[in-house]
């Protein structure tokens, strides 16, 4: 449900920006919709984001794709580098639980990594 619905709003945001007013006007036409007194008013607006998000192309680079499909629960992390290592500690953290979990035996079969070859806001442009 959340990668229909989702898909849309992450071509609406590629489209016109964080900062325009077409989400905000959006998203008021939407509300005012929910509100009127007509039967399924407060329904409508979401199917139809469900439903356009299903035509929306996916957002997910191949390999992150794949993972929804071995995974059944997901966490994405978007990590910045402000000049002190953090980005590099992320991946080094993951990769030190990794190990860890393979010592034990899992053999990494709960954790996988992906990282992207482009910043958030390359992705995004």
């Amino acid at each position: 449900v959340v990668d229909g619905a989702g898909r849309g709003l992450i071509l609406a945001l590629r489209l016109f920006g964080l900062d325009g007013p077409f989400l905000a006007r959006a998203w008021d036409a939407k509300a005012a919709f929910e509100a009127l007194p007509l039967p399924f008013a407060a329904v409508i607006p979401e199917l139809a984001t469900y439903w356009l998000g299903r035509v929306a192309p996916d957002p997910l680079p191949g390999p992150v794709r794949a993972l929804t499909d071995t995974y059944d629960h997901h966490l994405l992390v978007d990590a910045c580098d402000y000049g002190g290592g953090e980005a590099e500690a992320v991946v080094l953290a993951v990769a030190a639980f990794k190990e860890e979990e393979e010592l034990r035996g899992e053999k990494g079969g709960k954790v996988a990594a992906y990282e992207c070859q482009i910043g958030s806001g390359e992705a995004l442009a």
